[in-house]
């Protein structure tokens, strides 16, 4: 397979990257109402104490009711999943001894419980309390410095051993974070498409189910009749089944590496993933000279279409970083030989007018 040399290439592990086992997402997955209340239920056998990482405002809303369901100590989140972070939490669920990690909350919560429990070799479950990203699915956390600048992928080998999704909680939460998980799941579909569009890997099994996924999950979002509990799937199982199964067969992260090279610029670190990786979408066909297809949708969502859409302006020398920031992204180079400083540079400076 084509995939392997390019792996082989980069002197990546074959097993890590699942070339001869697969493991694509959570043991268990509950998506359902109420769920809030059956939590101590479905942990059972997972274990009796467990360390609740999450921020100050999921813990006043809703660790109360966590309170009957397992003996637990809980651990401030502080908003950054970046190693200073997670050596702090760490430190202090060693001197716990706890049994299990029960991330709750959004993205960045979740990616740095699933790290800990995977420095500490716990159990993890991932409770999330927003549809904005596919996080409590996934196997990798996103590393970013303490100010928020993207550093790396972190590749865990594994999902959460338990994945809750209580949709009363989501449907609650503000409609920006669904939007955002929308915006996501765009980026997602079109990363995969275009790159099995390419002919790159389409003798290759994990890319042909993958992209069956991303039509799946993109018929889904697309849908206007789609009840939310649809829309809540797609975002966070659908959208990390694309991520995990297609890793490496058909996923391309041109508009995530342009979320993360973003990453430098302050204002761009105010806005949800979704949001600009969303717009990653429109700088990914503006790259390849495309009409955008989403014109329409992106308009009806209220999705951004330029820079000034989610209120960031980029001067001369933003421009001139995060493109080479994307530059340095060897997997996106390779799937397109085309990229270069200039066209970068060119396309931000559309998305800026």
């Amino acid at each position: 397979m084509k995939w392997i040399e390019y792996l082989k290439k980069k002197k990546l592990s074959l097993e890590e990257y699942g070339s001869f086992s697969l493991k694509v997402g959570p043991s268990i997955y509950i998506q359902e109402k109420n769920l809030l209340p059956k939590v101590g239920y479905y942990c059972k056998g997972i274990g009796e104490f467990a360390g609740i990482i999450c921020d100050e405002n999921i813990y006043k809303k809703f660790c109360k009711d966590l309170s009957s369901s397992f003996k637990s100590l809980v651990f401030i989140f502080s908003g950054e999943c970046c190693l200073e972070e997670i050596n702090k939490i760490i430190e202090n669920i060693k001197k716990a001894n706890v049994d299990f990690i029960f991330g709750m909350g959004g993205g960045k919560t979740l990616d740095t419980a699933k790290l800990v429990g995977f420095k500490l070799n716990l159990p993890v479950v991932a409770f999330a309390t927003s549809a904005s990203t596919c996080s409590a699915w996934t196997n990798v956390s996103v590393l970013y410095s303490k100010d928020g600048i993207y550093k790396d992928i972190i590749n865990l080998k594994k999902s959460p051993d338990l994945t809750l999704v209580d949709e009363d909680i989501i449907i609650d939460a503000p409609k920006e974070l669904l939007l955002s998980g929308i915006g996501d799941s765009f980026a997602k579909y079109y990363e995969a498409r275009l790159v099995y569009e390419s002919g790159m890997f389409k003798e290759d099994v994990f890319a042909k189910i993958g992209i069956f996924i991303a039509d799946e999950m993109y018929k889904i979002i697309k849908e206007k009749n789609s009840e939310l509990k649809e829309i809540i799937y797609a975002n966070i199982a659908l959208c990390g089944l694309v991520s995990t199964i297609g890793r490496e067969s058909c996923s391309a992260l041109l508009a995530h590496s342009f979320v993360n090279a973003l990453s430098i610029i302050p204002q761009a670190r105010k806005v949800l993933h979704g949001y600009l990786a969303s717009l990653g979408v429109v700088f990914q066909f503006k790259f390849l000279n495309r009409d955008f297809p989403e014109l329409q949708a992106y308009k009806e969502l209220g999705l951004p279409l330029s820079f000034k859409d989610i209120n960031i302006c980029l001067k001369e020398k933003d421009i001139e970083e995060v493109s080479k920031l994307i530059l340095e992204d060897e997997t996106v180079c390779n799937f397109y030989p085309d990229l270069n400083l200039n066209k970068i540079v060119n396309v931000l400076k559309q998305l800026s007018s």
